[in-house]
């Protein structure tokens, strides 16, 4: 059986591999294939313990574990297409979208995009929000358990008790000790920050909020999460950063999210 660890990219994947590998020594396979890239500014490929070696392609060797009787869990970014039961990892979508450009930057040579780029959903995975809009919407069909990034940084014991419970682990399980920085000084490009809350960043300026929460509020707010103190942009800066969108084929994530786009710079009535 498969059990997916499933969150949009830079979200905390590798976070819940670590809690489940040193809290309660499981492993985990991805079914992301991913080839090696020169790019890779780290000295050494990033040490991670809880992850399977594998050869081939995953897709060799998911019909395999789909029937084994036994318990496999599987890291994936991809959109719910089975009814496996998954376990969700949500994290802030400002952090997330921070997190994933310094990624392209370090691990996608020949790859450009910005913040943006990203806040949009033009990018192989699609939309931030949209993607857990997806997972929301086949609950119906799987057992779902959905974690905060916030929360899994400081995994406390009842939180560790409904991981055991959802993925059936009966064994021991060993109090959380975050060992983030650890694998950090071995690659600090993957392993960047892993802060639990958002704390700004240069780069995210008032049109890249304005425009996110105009299109992520919703998620976010549903989530906990409030709005930050950033200044509203003026319209003519939101007009030019936007108008390229508008008119340019892209990514499915864009064409339905037009009229909200609009709105940002549609006069208000008084």
């Amino acid at each position: 059986m498969i059990i997916w660890l499933a969150t949009y990219p830079r979200s905390g994947n590798s976070l819940l591999g670590m809690v489940l590998y040193h809290c309660m020594g499981l492993h985990s396979w991805s079914c992301e294939d991913s080839p090696a890239n020169p790019k890779n500014r780290c000295s050494s490929k990033p040490q991670r313990p809880w992850a399977i070696r594998r050869d081939v392609p995953f897709a060799r060797i998911q019909p395999r574990l789909e029937r084994d009787s036994a318990t496999h869990l599987v890291k994936t970014h991809r959109l719910p297409g089975d009814a496996h039961p998954a376990i969700v990892v949500v994290r802030d979508g400002r952090s997330v979208l921070r997190s994933y450009l310094e990624f392209h930057r370090n691990f996608t040579p020949g790859h450009r995009t910005s913040l943006l780029d990203l806040i949009l959903g033009r990018d192989h995975y699609g939309c931030w929000s949209a993607y857990h809009e997806a997972w929301r919407q086949a609950q119906s069909a799987r057992r779902v358990l959905w974690l905060r990034y916030d929360d899994l940084v400081a995994a406390d014991e009842a939180l560790l008790r409904r991981l055991a419970a959802f993925i059936g682990h009966t064994g021991p399980i060993q109090p959380w000790e975050n060992p983030f920085a650890h694998y950090q000084k071995q690659c600090p490009t993957f392993f960047r920050k892993g802060e639990a809350s958002w704390k700004g960043d240069p780069e995210w300026g008032p049109v890249e909020d304005c425009v996110f929460w105009q299109l992520h509020g919703p998620l976010m707010e549903s989530m906990g999460w409030t709005h930050g103190q950033l200044p509203e942009p003026p319209a003519s800066e939101i007009v030019q950063a936007l108008a390229p969108y508008l008119h340019r084929p892209g990514p499915q994530a864009i064409p339905p999210r037009r009229s909200r786009l609009r709105a940002l710079f549609t006069p208000k009535r008084s």
